[in-house]
């Protein structure tokens, strides 16, 4: 009887750990934008683990293994790591789902440096990118305990998405992960995948892009290359939403089971497990106009100033285009050291008039001489109907032979920079383009052409020297010498006969 109790104690314990260790939720957020004949898919996957990070907890469940381990090998408190290609639009697409500046963004929360290195250089192990060289040159420090890198380079790719599909528990086999297609998704206009982790293993991630449709007949399959509506039997709730500017459920083919008010915007909550096609039209009549976004008036851009290989300038221009709320603008910008900034050039105006230090609030790190990158920062009020321009000059540092990459006259890349927007009870974060900076760049073909004069020079001295001492005169043999001898008349005779 006591064995039976036994038993019965082990096997409760085994399920209430396998339903809390089963905690993944799915959904994919479909907005359609009739007037730019584009839709925007945003899907995000959440999961969680019961117990710790600590590697000799053996049951692991649906949560991967190894990013448990990585979390306690560099006691990571939180990390997030954001590919994107491509800038958010916010007066054409809307609110932003999910985005970040392009090419590569890092942000961890660790004891030190060297743990966001480590780090670092296992996530581009795990995700096959190139994110070993955020090293202490490409690392902002943010704090005692947070650091920011970022690669304006680095590229989304299949190599990234394939990776970021293997953490799904049912990977692309089941559930939402089999509407991701990597060639369906890489043909979009904008591109943006994310994957943060906490220190209780709790897991978000999520791919935003925008693709392009013929007509409003558009499909799951021809949107996102569905090829199955197989639901994952590991998921408690996986879903479908469409956002339209209308709450009425005959808009959609299959009628929505939950209709919510999102801001201006109604969200209609499709279950995955209603879905019997993927080839069926999705929208049952052309989707009415999207809703404008509460954003759409604010925008940020960023410029270079002056020419030349030597100076130059970086402009910013920050826009409010309501005509009745006020806005706090936070910029923020990573400046590589091999930019000189010169802090006292710097100047702010408000629709041309140059604000005093007293109107804003100015942080500002200067970088290292060849070590971690320089910091700005800005807080200021930006009233309705008005324009900030933001400009400062530097000088393009002479950097060593060895520290230019193989297409240095390409120019060299400047991270974008991040603007955080606060009005009232709601804020946003926009991102401004990525720069091209072009620095001195030594003449590369130099040590070749003195490799190939230098190798000539010594090859024939060498030659003519090794002739020199080799050579021996040959024996003539008696025609040799009648020839001299007949050589010798002519010359002879030929005076005589002139």
């Amino acid at each position: 009887m006591r064995t039976l109790t036994l038993v019965t104690a082990v096997a409760v314990a085994l399920v209430a750990s396998a339903v809390a260790e089963r905690n993944f939720t799915e959904d994919v957020l479909l907005r359609p934008l009739p007037g730019l004949g584009k839709v925007v898919a945003h899907f995000r996957f959440k999961q969680g683990a019961a117990g710790s990070t600590v590697p000799s907890e053996q049951h692991f469940g649906s949560f991967p293994k190894h990013i448990r381990q990585v979390m306690h090998k560099f006691d990571v408190d939180a990390f997030q790591l954001t590919f994107t290609n491509g800038l958010w639009r916010h007066g054409q697409w809307g609110e932003a789902l999910g985005h970040g500046p392009f090419g590569a963004l890092l942000e961890a929360n660790v004891p030190s440096e060297a743990a966001f290195q480590g780090l670092a250089q296992t996530l581009a192990g795990i995700f096959s990118a190139s994110l070993n060289k955020m090293n202490a040159r490409a690392v902002n420090t943010k704090g005692s305990f947070a650091y920011q890198a970022n690669l304006a380079r680095e590229e989304l790719c299949t190599e990234n998405l394939s990776p970021w599909l293997k953490l799904l528990p049912c990977r692309a086999h089941a559930g939402l992960g089999t509407f991701v297609h990597p060639l369906h998704v890489l043909d979009s206009d904008f591109i943006s995948m994310s994957v943060r982790v906490t220190r209780d293993l709790a897991m978000e991630q999520s791919l935003t892009f925008v693709k392009r449709v013929d007509g409003h007949d558009w499909t799951l399959a021809s949107l996102l290359g569905a090829a199955s509506t197989t639901v994952c039997p590991l998921a408690t709730q996986s879903s479908v939403t469409t956002e339209l500017s209308t709450d009425k459920s005959s808009a959609l083919m299959l009628p929505p089971t939950t209709v919510e008010r999102h801001r201006n915007a109604y969200r209609h909550i499709v279950p995955l497990a209603t879905v019997s096609s993927v080839d069926a039209p999705w929208l049952a009549a052309p989707a009415p106009a999207a809703a404008k976004s509460t954003w759409s008036s604010v925008s940020a851009h960023r410029y270079l100033t002056g020419y030349g290989q030597v100076r130059g300038g970086i402009a910013i221009a920050l826009h409010n285009r309501d005509t009745k709320t006020p806005v706090r603008v936070s910029y923020d910008e990573t400046i590589p050291w091999y930019l000189r900034v010169y802090f006292s050039t710097l100047r702010v105006a408000l629709n041309g008039r140059l604000l005093t230090s007293s109107e804003y609030a100015l942080e500002m790190t200067p970088a290292s001489r060849t070590g971690s990158p320089g910091h700005l920062r800005l807080v200021l009020e930006l009233p309705p109907k008005s324009r900030i321009d933001i400009g400062y000059a530097f000088d393009k540092a002479f950097l060593p032979l060895e520290a230019h990459p193989p297409d240095a006259n390409r120019g060299f890349d400047v991270a974008a920079a991040r603007v955080r927007v606060d009005r009232g009870k709601a804020t946003t974060t926009l991102y401004t383009e990525p720069l091209l900076v072009p620095l001195p760049t030594p003449d590369f073909s130099m040590p070749y052409n003195v490799i190939c004069l230098t190798s000539t020079v010594v090859s024939m001295t060498l030659g003519s020297l090794v002739n020199t001492l080799l050579r021996h005169e040959r024996k003539k043999t008696n025609i040799a010498k009648l020839f001299d001898v007949l050589k010798q008349l002519f010359r002879k005779i030929k005076p005589k006969q002139a």
